[in-house]
């Protein structure tokens, strides 16, 4: 869950929050274990990412430096500093 969505009484989804969410969903493809496996409770979970805290890199073979890059800007802070979707896209289907 993307860190601006923490912050809100009533979280309001959009396409930044959106992209922060792929990028997770691909790293447990990546890895096979979901974000912040490697902390047990959720509330520590949540103070991570909202204190930008971000996954540790897998040592999967599978996940190229090219791709962890992407999965990065995809995480980052500022909502509107993220990848669009439609560039993530375009670098997955260009390999």
């Amino acid at each position: 869950m993307a860190p601006e969505l923490h912050e809100q009484d009533i979280p309001m989804v959009t396409l930044y929050s959106d992209v922060y969410a792929f990028a997770s969903t691909a790293l447990q493809i990546f890895s096979g274990a979901p974000p912040y496996l490697h902390i047990r409770q959720e509330f520590q979970v949540v103070f991570a990412i909202i204190n930008n805290v971000l996954p540790p890199r897998p040592l999967s073979t599978e996940l190229t430096d090219e791709m962890w890059t992407m999965l990065l800007s995809c995480w980052a802070y500022t909502p509107s500093a993220r990848s669009r979707m439609v560039d993530v896209s375009l670098k997955l289907a260009s390999g």
